[in-house]
């Protein structure tokens, strides 16, 4: 974790990595993003985690997927950009981020894929509408890599609580008290798992 002494914090760097002619039209970590987000922590020297960055065999997919957990297990903050929609990958390293219980803070502009000023889904709406687990994942959500340099900043100044694993048994435990009795499909599903 973090050492004052040291003035040296590490970033690792989540988000889709482009591999292949057709990821052209992602947004990726680049440069830009890694110096705005060093730039907002300034003095604190950032080492960015970078899975992008590897000389490692890609044919052995055990091993890649350990080398990205590796990282985030040698993080002391994942920042995750989440600017367009992600895949499996992301969400991975954001619940081994809380196994680890390391900070993770999610790059989530308003009216992108995972928020929405309102959204209509499921014959309902939602006003100010996060994606659930990109919620429930996350430490904070942010509009840029300024304001995830900046709430990295003053975390290290006044730490606090984040969340880690215990979150999944919460979020479940709080849908059974407070949505369970109205949700009639999952009381239905219930009532075979316990007749059987």
């Amino acid at each position: 974790m973090f050492d004052m002494k040291k003035n040296k914090i590490f970033i690792y760097c989540s988000g889709s990595i482009q591999k292949g002619k057709e990821d052209k039209g992602k947004l990726l970590w680049t440069d830009k993003e890694r110096e705005e987000l060093s730039s907002a922590l300034n003095p604190i020297k950032t080492v960015f985690l970078n899975p992008d960055e590897r000389t490692d065999d890609l044919n052995n997919h055990l091993t890649v997927f350990g080398r990205d957990h590796f990282q985030v297990s040698l993080a002391d903050f994942i920042v995750v950009d989440a600017r367009q929609r992600r895949g499996v990958g992301v969400g991975a390293e954001m619940l081994s981020a809380k196994l680890l219980n390391k900070p993770v803070i999610s790059i989530v502009p308003k009216n992108s894929y995972y928020r929405k000023e309102k959204l209509e889904y499921l014959g309902g709406s939602s006003e100010d509408y996060i994606h659930a687990h990109m919620f429930g994942l996350s430490d904070v959500i942010v509009e840029d890599f300024r304001q995830a340099g900046e709430w990295i900043k003053e975390f290290l100044e006044n730490p606090k609580p984040v969340k880690n694993i215990t979150i999944l048994e919460k979020a479940i435990e709080e849908y059974k008290k407070l949505q369970l009795d109205r949700d009639i499909p999952m009381k239905k599903i219930i009532g075979e798992i316990t007749t059987e």
